[in-house]
């Protein structure tokens, strides 16, 4: 299981229900799993919350095509964000000191890191 913590009382992390990381579950008090029509069908690669209320993560539709995302949950929904069709991102976290994230993995063969916001 990967977590990543805002505070003690409101973690987030990716784990397991009947498949290899298929669950994103929250920790506020109790542990529980987040569904949503966003997150049907993915397997987790990391989780990050640069924020309440600001959680990404990153994932692995598969299906007939292999498919790679960043999913994130704003303005109180989860939405994907498509990496495109050679994409494997396998992990992701945010820059310190700043709301950007970064996400690490292959596309193409080649190692890649995706940026998301802004650095300085």
């Amino acid at each position: 299981m990967t977590a990543s913590a805002l505070a003690p009382a409101d973690m987030w992390a990716i784990g397991s229900i009947g498949s290899p990381q298929n669950a994103i579950v929250r920790y506020t008090g109790t542990w529980r799993h987040i569904s949503a029509p966003a997150l049907a069908s993915l397997q987790f690669n990391g989780i990050d919350a640069p924020a309440a209320g600001n959680v990404w993560a990153s994932a692995t539709l598969q299906t007939n095509c292999k498919k790679d995302y960043l999913v994130h949950l704003g303005n109180g929904r989860w939405s994907r964000v498509s990496l495109g069709s050679n994409a494997l991102p396998a992990g992701i976290t945010r820059v310190p000191g700043t709301a950007a994230l970064w996400a690490a993995g292959m596309s193409g063969g080649k190692a890649t890191i995706w940026g998301l916001g802004r650095v300085g």
